[in-house]
């Protein structure tokens, strides 16, 4: 699989302050120097857009789309806010999705009108700033970012603190009136002593449906509420390492009632759905940093997480359904409350160092790491009228594991650099059978297990013109597993059936890149095919 993107970004006055990225080589540079195709939107930019939807965020970003999937179609409703993410026509699961290193759960797709996850755990008023990797970066973060990676950065408490403020009280607030949404906020972050600080972010969301130019009997009644926590602790133990505990809580919950002129053309007599979304992550992170000359580690950054997520999407249903049977209608009621589940720990541990061979010197990256995601969907429907009550499980009980060992090189050679990287990753789904599942259109099928590994390198090679421009030529291997979704399905009643694929390989793409950057105090331009 090749992929080819074109894409061309040309501010017109040079920005205020450096843009920092991490994700292009997994230490900060400026983003303008990234030989690759990489935007950054820190908190300012963040904050100017009022808003709390990944829909909004994303909008700026060249090249990428956020598909809101919110339609009436067949009567269910996407989760608000959950849609996928596409970056230069590679979207969904290729697409990967972190924050602060951790890797947030897949998102849940049926066809082309159902997601469930991934932008729904996300507190805009906690992050830093989103980043925006275009194209494969297997070679540094495995699997699933086939096409692309987003990267959320959490603030820290000294984003808020500096020598002369030992306190800092921020209270923004914001409304919009596209949908009567409000979102305030309270930031609280302090030198507790000389080696402790803090940082507390309580954050409230309301709003309402879009005032859109239509007929009050086409507007469905909708509203989102969320109270979302986040907590960092920093503790300095000396002038070069440090250690951070996050805390970050995230419950939104959105009920949607269908509206009367949508309700004729489904047949329908009522319809309401209910979503939950309930997010929580616990991240101890130790930091090292001495780059003098006489230290063969220059960097090393620890990390342990535990992460929760819940999502419950509730739909109740008054209808007039067909039976082919009797070739005749019938007044049903249905109850359908659904729920994916996803709980995950892991551990990631990155080095970097400088070594000079061959009379050059060396910047290596390198590192392990490790998750496991513990994912259950289970799907209760209660016809009222027929009485009856059905719990099903259309996907198995299923563990992710996923292993990666890393190292990438930077190097400097006359007028070129080389950055040369290469990953292993070894991934293995373990499906567990129980009765739920085989009554769900299984009978005696056992779920299926997968394990794959891949080998992804990458290679970039710029030329340096002048000061300031310069011309790289790149390619990358991407590398993607099938999901527990792809691997293990069961038939579902009614009018079609889902079948299961065990037998499916990695999905694996090369992508070739030439791009030109040209870099002065007014003005920055990237353009890549």
């Amino acid at each position: 699989m090749t992929s080819v993107a074109t894409s061309l970004v040309v501010p017109a006055l040079a920005q205020d302050t450096l843009k920092i990225t991490v994700t292009g080589t997994r230490s900060e540079r400026p983003a303008e120097t990234f030989p690759g195709s990489i935007e950054v939107m820190e908190s300012d930019e963040i904050n100017s857009k009022n808003t709390a939807d990944t829909i909004d965020i994303l909008d700026d970003f060249t090249g990428v789309s956020f598909e809101n999937i919110y339609s009436s179609k067949s009567g269910y409703k996407g989760n608000y806010n959950a849609g996928k993410i596409n970056i230069r026509g590679v979207d969904g699961n290729r697409i990967l999705m972190m924050i602060d290193g951790i890797r947030l759960p897949e998102s849940y797709i049926y066809g082309d009108y159902y997601v469930l996850g991934r932008a729904k755990y996300i507190n805009f008023d906690t992050i830093k700033a989103v980043e925006v990797f275009k194209g494969p970066a297997s070679s540094l973060y495995g699997s699933d970012a086939l096409g692309g990676l987003v990267y959320f950065r959490s603030l820290e408490p000294g984003d808020f603190l500096d020598d002369d403020k030992d306190n800092s009280i921020n209270v923004p607030f914001s409304y919009d009136s596209s949908n009567d949404g409000f979102k305030e906020s309270i930031k609280i972050a302090s030198n507790l002593s000389d080696n402790l600080s803090s940082l507390f972010i309580f954050t409230r969301e309301d709003s309402s449906e879009y005032k859109v130019k239509t007929d009050s009997k086409y507007l469905d009644d909708f509203t989102n509420e969320g109270n979302n926590f986040f907590a960092n602790l920093e503790y300095k133990i000396n002038d070069n390492s440090k250690v951070n505990l996050i805390g970050d809580f995230v419950k939104r919950d959105v009920n949607s009632t269908m509206a009367d002129g949508n309700l004729d053309v489904l047949s329908y007599t009522s319809h309401s759905t209910n979503s939950k979304t309930e997010s929580s992550r616990l991240n101890l992170v130790y930091n090292y940093n001495n780059e003098e000359d006489s230290n063969f580690l220059d960097k090393a950054k620890v990390s342990i997480f535990s992460q929760y997520q819940r999502i419950d999407d509730n739909y109740d249903r008054n209808y007039l359904a067909y039976n082919f049977m009797t070739r005749s209608y019938s007044r049903a009621i249905k109850d359908q409350d659904y729920y994916l589940k996803n709980t995950s720990y892991g551990a990631d541990i990155q080095l970097n160092s400088t070594v000079n061979a061959a009379n050059k010197d060396h910047k290596l990256t390198y590192g392990i790491d490790y998750s496991s995601f513990d994912t259950l969907r289970l799907q209760t429907t209660i016809e009222s009228i027929a009485g009856t009550t059905e719990v099903a499980k259309y996907n198995p009980d299923t563990v992710t594991q996923r292993l990666g060992i890393y190292i990438q090189d930077e190097f400097s050679s006359g007028n070129f650099d080389f950055i040369a990287g290469v990953r292993y990753d070894s991934y293995d789904l373990d499906a567990s059978s129980d009765a739920i599942f085989q009554a769900s259109g299984n009978g005696e099928q056992v779920a299926a297990d997968h394990s794959s590994n891949a080998v992804s390198p990458s290679l970039t090679a710029t030329y340096n013109w002048s000061t300031g421009l310069s011309s790289y030529i790149k390619y990358a291997k991407g590398f993607r597993s099938p999901s527990f979704q792809n691997i293990n399905s069961s038939r579902n009643p009614g009018y079609y059936t889902t079948k299961s694929n065990p037998d499916l390989k990695a999905e694996r793409s090369d992508t070739y890149e030439v791009g030109l950057k040209r870099n002065t105090k007014k003005q920055n331009l990237a353009t890549s095919v």
